[in-house]
């Protein structure tokens, strides 16, 4: 995180941040899979790691993924909490950190599962999560399992945090 955005979060915040991120990395673990190899995932995209798709396609120890998931997760996790209210649950943030990691933080903000939330409406927005259970394949879109399995996990853990 640069010094520049740890000023702008606080040091509070920043606190915020770490835990949004300790709560989504399993459930990004869990479905992005590590792959230390290169490999071109289903939408054909070059992918390494824990679902990265902006580094060099190169093999990667461990030690390097680990230390990109957590890059990763700050960097798609800042501009998240941004476009949710700040008195969401840490759940519902973190919950959301995970699907944007996974379509985009563009995507993410802009859907209907975000403006549930941003009219707190949390209950609407954990629910909206499991529409995003399709994927562009060959130009068409279609249903993925593995997307479904995913987004019911992120809804589950965002329900979490209106009980």
């Amino acid at each position: 995180m640069s010094a520049l955005r740890t000023t702008a979060i606080g040091a509070s915040g920043a606190v915020g941040l770490a835990a949004v991120v300790a709560l989504a990395g399993p459930i990004v673990s869990k479905w992005e899979g590590r792959r230390l190899d290169p490999y071109v995932d289903l939408v054909g995209k070059p992918t390494v790691c824990d679902g990265e798709t902006a580094v060099p396609m190169r093999r990667y120890s461990h030690a390097e993924c680990d230390a990109m998931l957590a890059a990763g997760l700050r960097r798609h996790a800042g501009p998240i909490l941004e476009c949710l209210p700040p008195t969401a649950p840490l759940e519902v943030k973190a919950a959301f950190t995970s699907f944007g990691y996974n379509v985009g933080v563009d995507a993410a903000c802009n859907s209907t599962a975000a403006r549930k939330a941003r009219a707190y409406d949390y209950r609407g927005a954990c629910d909206a999560l499991l529409a995003w259970n399709k994927a562009r394949v060959n130009g068409q879109l279609r249903f993925v399992q593995g997307l479904a399995n995913r987004r019911a996990d992120e809804r589950a853990l965002c329900l979490k945090g209106l009980a």
